[in-house]
């Protein structure tokens, strides 16, 4: 009984309000002089100007008498949003803005708009290829591992009209300390890399493993395989865990610091490499939240890596 007499509260109370509400906005109104009963019909009108110190962001403040509901639209194509009469507006790709305010008093409504040109893209904004790499709408840093499935490991030729070799759904597990490596991509542009404590060391054109010395101490009867980082000859330590910068141009991911790769450490920027580069750029072939693929071409081939977000 209790729960009913409150429902029946709660409908009494919105009724009361929804009524006020219809009289404030509804009151008799000289239509000559734009007034009402209960006060002159607002003049919408406001100021914008960059705020210093901080990239493509303008404060906008409402200059309307008697005001007090304040919303804007600030043209970038999210619409109308409640704010307050001073606000401020952020884009991150260069263009011209269409902003528009609309304001609500005692007297009614009204609205009114400007224009903004920004002159440069935001360098450290988050947008395209860069919001699905970092995830930066929704935090700092974004996790990507290879796809464990068939075909996430592919090579062939460099218009990718065949397919030289891929991984097979049984190399997931037999190259479990590759799939297993992960590929951290910050809103700061840094990229953490980490093995996991072991790493596939690969072949190279009858060179098994590839290069010769990359594991320390082998006898001849040690070749491609799953190792433990502890084994790895410490002259290619940069291939292990580390962290790197990277910059998205286009569909362009470059990846620079010393022993920069993504996926299969002998893929250098111009060949097949036999020691750490401190530079390789990829091509992005797709990118969405959910699937990253890049390539690496050459003149003789092309590499193909496909990523998926750590689970």
């Amino acid at each position: 009984m209790k729960d009913v007499n409150k429902m029946i509260r709660s409908a009494w109370y919105s009724s009361i309000i929804v009524l006020i509400a219809g009289f404030l906005f509804t009151a008799c109104s000289d239509s000559t002089t734009g007034t009402n009963e209960l006060g002159p019909k607002p003049k919408a009108k406001f100021t914008v100007s960059p705020v210093s110190g901080k990239t493509n962001t303008y404060l906008l403040k409402s200059t309307t008498e008697n005001a007090f509901v304040w919303q804007w639209d600030i043209g970038d194509g999210t619409g109308w949003t409640k704010g307050s009469a001073t606000d401020t507006a952020y884009y991150a790709l260069k263009g011209d803005y269409t902003v528009k305010l609309l304001v609500l008093s005692q007297g009614g409504s009204d609205t009114t708009q400007q224009s903004i040109s920004v002159a440069k893209d935001d360098p450290n904004g988050c947008y395209g290829n860069k919001k699905a790499l970092t995830a930066c709408d929704s935090g700092d840093s974004k996790t990507w591992v290879l796809n464990p499935d068939a075909g996430a490991l592919w090579i062939g030729p460099p218009d990718f009209s065949a397919t030289w070799w891929s991984n097979s759904a049984g190399d997931v597990q037999a190259r479990s300390c590759q799939f297993n490596d992960e590929y951290t991509f910050s809103k700061d542009y840094t990229m953490d890399r980490n093995l996991n404590g072991d790493i596939w060391v690969d072949n190279d054109s009858g060179t098994d493993p590839y290069p010769p010395d990359i594991i320390a101490n082998n006898d001849g009867s040690m070749l491609a395989g799953c190792y433990d980082w502890s084994v790895i000859n410490s002259k290619y330590s940069t291939w292990g865990s580390g962290s790197y910068n990277f910059q998205i141009t286009g569909d362009q991911l470059t990846i620079s610091g010393d022993g920069a790769y993504l996926a299969m450490y002998k893929v250098g920027d111009t060949n097949t490499t036999p020691a750490p580069e401190s530079k390789i750029t990829f091509k992005i072939m797709s990118l969405t939240k959910d699937k990253m693929v890049v390539a690496k071409i050459y003149d003789w081939g092309a590499w193909q890596f496909t990523f998926v977000p750590k689970q």
